[in-house]
């Protein structure tokens, strides 16, 4: 309840913050990121499966929050 009106804010005006315009507009790039660069380096090692790591790097990040 603490950060309540900041979650609330990030919701508020055009949902500028996470959506941009175009093919990658259900990607969150900036919170994404270390989770797609843990994903490409597994399945460069072999120790994660090699699926879209863009994708599953922003479902991943949603599944956290």
């Amino acid at each position: 309840m603490a950060h309540l009106e900041l979650l609330a804010g990030l919701f508020l005006a055009h949902r500028e913050v996470f959506h941009k315009p175009g093919p990658g507009a259900t990607v969150v790039d900036v919170f994404a990121e270390p989770f797609e660069r843990l994903l490409r380096d597994g399945a460069l090692d072999g120790s994660l499966r090699d699926l879209p790591p863009t994708m599953t790097a922003t479902v991943l990040f949603n599944l956290v929050g």
